[in-house]
């Protein structure tokens, strides 16, 4: 959203906002390590031993902070760079120097605690999100991995399904393995 009427400070807040509340599947995918680009990979039972190997989706170290560049504090009237890290469950925050002015950078630009602070609950938001899908490729990854080795059904709520019985035939006949 570039709106003419807004100033540089309320673009960046802006700009944040949309990063953070953007929770689409290939933005999540760029905090992840090792996601395929077919969820889950096709896992086949190949000499008695389950193809590819599991390998568990991990968050990549980025996921782990956030620079909210330069910020105005009103207290002290001090403008001071802060970047917020997550450290064993807890949120925290490290305050350095401020970045040096600089148009062509918009973290030098500052923004007020204030509105800094009504952001941080996107940014455990967004966490949590990159968390829950994580995990949710993961258990996915985990119950493909286990379906080649299971035995077929030949009954779905208690009734014989015509298909899981064809399949069955045909597969102890070894025309399909």
């Amino acid at each position: 959203m570039d709106n003419p009427y807004f100033n540089r400070a309320m673009k960046r807040i802006q700009s944040i906002k949309d990063e953070l509340t953007n929770l689409e599947f290939d933005h999540l995918n760029t905090f992840l390590e090792g996601v395929c680009e077919i969820e889950p990979p096709k896992y086949r039972h190949v000499n008695g031993k389950i193809q590819p190997d599991l390998v568990m989706v991990k968050r990549k170290d980025k996921t782990f902070t956030y620079d909210f560049g330069n910020i105005y504090y009103e207290s002290t009237d001090e403008i001071q760079h802060v970047k917020f890290w997550m450290d064993n469950g807890t949120f925290k925050a490290r305050r350095s120097e401020r970045l040096p002015k600089d148009e062509n950078v918009f973290l030098s630009i500052p923004i007020h605690r204030s509105v800094a602070q009504d952001i941080v609950p996107l940014y455990r938001m967004k966490h949590q999100r990159i968390s829950e899908y994580m995990d949710y490729i993961n258990d996915r990854r985990r119950m493909a991995y286990n379906l080649p080795i299971q035995k077929v059904r030949l009954s779905v709520n208690g009734k014989v399904s015509p298909t899981m019985f064809f399949h069955f035939l045909t597969r102890s006949n070894g025309s399909s393995t």
